[in-house]
């Protein structure tokens, strides 16, 4: 402890030499002009986390430690808010796409708050200008001017939204329904309302893999409460291992590979027709149920779904560590709680999880442990000033200052029609 804190004031207090400074002889002027110069340091930097998260994203590299999305995983080993990562993760996409926004933003001349802003209007033909007033304006005014413009475009839009409606749906090679649907902003409104009404008790709501969930959750129950029964065919031979050859298949329907029949029958939700050469053995819940009163008892106990980093507590399936058809037990010391996600990669992704007492270990396809992974990661680097001084940054504390005061109040609807003259000439559309 006494390190860390002789650490903090190295580096953060006064990172530019190793003298404790004390903050309160300094006067008012200079304690400001710090101020604004360390701010600056902290958008040039934050340019490059989120260029680094671009790339870590582009590679995929969340998905090897089981993570439902980029946006988890800043959240799960970065310590950042599941909102904010994902917004991190929209911006860092965009701004792979606007090279002045991106210049600008590592210079430290704008920040993250103006970043955002302006992604979600500037394109690569119409950034020239809004970097200009950007540097100009507030980040307050920026945001006004942002949400203007959004409202603008809607606006233009309503009216060939209805002739544009539509739903279509293909078959893919895999067995898999695609489905693309355009709705108007009301009946887009309800149904996002009904998707997110079952993603509400949960934090991270914004995951495509939930959404899905969801979706399902609505068509099954028709609104009504009432679950469609999803019926399998199962080779018995083909659940215990007792050898590889046999059939699997959801009724009449495709064929499903026996991994996957083990998950569907892990959780005891379906009713399985089990064979045996063909025949028919047993039709039931031959599943092992868990039963009302045990699920409670393990929903109190995981609070949702064990697997590192995820906070996942809606659509989760009680998972049996050893599956029943292997002998597994249906009670607290076989069972614990995975998301749906989850729960197909410990079946079918090669995922490995171990449950002694009391203790989750999960394992990758590599065999690395993902549970012993550390959530932070700490390196000593140069301080921040250190680290931009030999990148060549000249920062000082009026670099990220606004051009004009907080005070004045521009012409929004001008910038506007600026914006959209702009994008009549290049024919840029709106950014997603």
């Amino acid at each position: 402890m006494k390190r860390s804190a002789e650490r903090f004031r190295r580096i953060v207090l006064h990172p530019l030499s190793n003298v404790e400074p004390v903050f309160e002889e300094l006067s008012d002027r200079q304690l400001a002009d710090r101020l604004c110069q360390q701010a600056a340091h902290v958008h040039a930097a934050t340019c490059r986390l989120l260029t680094m998260i671009a790339a870590f994203d582009r590679r995929r590299g969340w998905d090897a430690d089981g993570c439902v999305s980029c946006a988890q995983w800043l959240s799960w080993r970065c310590g950042v808010g599941i909102r904010a990562a994902q917004e991190h993760v929209r911006v860092a996409r965009r701004l792979e796409q606007l090279p002045k926004v991106s210049e600008r933003f590592a210079t430290g001349e704008l920040s993250y708050s103006k970043v955002r802003a302006l992604c979600r209007m500037a394109t690569p033909q119409t950034e020239d200008d809004l970097v200009a007033s950007a540097l100009d304006a507030t980040a307050s005014q920026i945001e006004t001017v942002g949400r203007l413009y959004r409202q603008v475009k809607r606006v233009n839009a309503e009216s060939s939204d209805h002739e544009q409606r539509y739903v279509k749906w293909s078959w893919d090679d895999d067995g898999s329904l695609v489905v693309r649907a355009r709705l108007t902003a009301d009946e887009g409104a309800a149904f996002v309302a009904a998707v997110e009404s079952r993603c509400r008790r949960r934090r991270n709501t914004y995951v495509e893999d939930v959404r899905a969930d969801a979706l399902c959750d609505i068509v099954t129950n028709g609104g009504e409460g009432v679950t469609a029964e999803v019926v399998v065919h199962a080779d018995v031979q083909l659940l215990t291992g007792e050898h590889d050859d046999g059939t699997c298949y959801v009724e009449n329907g495709a064929p499903l590979a026996t991994e996957t029949v083990r998950r569907l029958a892990c959780d005891g939700r379906l009713r399985l027709i089990v064979e045996r050469d063909g025949e028919q053995v047993g039709v039931g819940r031959a599943t092992r149920a868990v039963g009302s009163s045990l699920r409670r008892a393990l929903r109190a106990r995981d609070r949702g779904c064990v697997f590192p980093g995820c906070t996942n507590r809606r659509w989760v399936d009680a998972h049996h560590v050893r599956h029943w058809a292997h002998g597994g037990r249906t009670d607290l010391t076989n069972l614990v709680e995975l998301c749906r996600r989850h729960h197909r990669l410990v079946h079918e992704g090669g995922f490995r999880l171990r449950f002694d007492n009391g203790t989750v270990t999960v394992h990758d396809r590599h065999g690395r442990n993902l549970s012993a992974l550390a959530t932070s990661v700490s390196a000593e680097g140069d301080p921040i000033e250190h680290q931009h001084a030999a990148a060549g940054l000249e920062i000082d504390g009026e670099t990220a200052m606004a051009r004009y005061g907080a005070g004045e109040h521009p012409d929004y609807m001008h910038w506007i029609d600026g914006i959209l003259s702009n994008e009549t000439l290049s024919g840029s559309p709106l950014p997603p």
